[in-house]
């Protein structure tokens, strides 16, 4: 008798251990992967890296707002818009000299929007399967106190070279005689870009830190729920 209970007790102990292996791949605990990708992509934010961002966000994924703030090159289009230049004819108006300034901006911009984060909690709502971050970021200055800050700035600019455009007017013909429109822009605007650049950041820096809280959402990018990727941040 003794022996038939405790060969039930071997089966029964076996069967429950079969069970419980066989249930992990689909109730098992994925806030390891769901932190992982949430972590690449804040990671990505902190280091302007969008190669490290496109690695953990789905390519379909939503509130990609936070994403074009450390786009170098959408930096260097807004800079250039403002101008009334696009990318495609910047040569005619900055030399060198000057556009190695716009992008020496644009990277200081970029790197210093998110300056640090702190993961503060890892969730995984498998009703809806998705996972839910929440991280404590800050922000290297406030955004919402830049609004009209570049045209501010590039209308001071604009008016700036107009009045030195008529101060050394005899010098810009001169210029634009015998080396013709280009040069003549190049001269002006390299008097001037460079300069309220440097305004610009000390007016970024002036609207100071902030900090906030990003909800990322995580969700599943295959059955087995092994891989992750972000599809929306949302900042509050």
């Amino acid at each position: 008798m003794k022996k038939k209970i405790v060969s039930l007790l071997l089966v029964a102990t076996v069967v429950a251990g079969a069970l419980t292996g066989c249930s992990l791949p689909f109730g098992g605990d994925h806030k390891d992967q769901i932190e992982e990708s949430a972590y690449g992509v804040m990671k990505g934010l902190t280091d302007a890296d969008k190669d490290q961002i496109n690695k953990y966000y789905s390519e379909n994924g939503k509130g990609k707002d936070q994403i074009s703030q450390i786009d170098v090159d959408e930096i260097e289009k807004k800079f250039y818009k403002g101008f009334g230049v696009s990318g495609l004819n910047a040569d005619e108006y900055f030399d060198d000299n000057t556009k190695k300034s716009v992008r020496e901006f644009s990277k200081r911009l970029a790197t210093n929007f998110i300056t640090d984060f702190k993961i503060e909690s890892v969730e995984e709502d498998k009703d809806n399967n998705v996972g839910i971050v929440k991280a404590k970021v800050t922000m290297g200055y406030d955004t919402e106190k830049m609004s009209g800050l570049y045209s501010e700035v590039i209308q001071d600019a604009t008016k700036d070279a107009r009045e030195y455009q008529q101060e050394h007017l005899e010098e810009l013909q001169q210029i634009y005689l015998e080396k013709g429109q280009k040069a003549l822009y190049q001269k002006i605007f390299s008097e001037f870009v460079p300069g309220y650049l440097e305004k610009i950041g000390d007016k970024v820096d002036e609207t100071g830190k902030v900090e906030k809280t990003f909800t990322i959402t995580v969700e599943p990018t295959s059955d087995d729920k092994e891989t992750w990727k972000v599809t929306n941040i949302k900042a509050y």
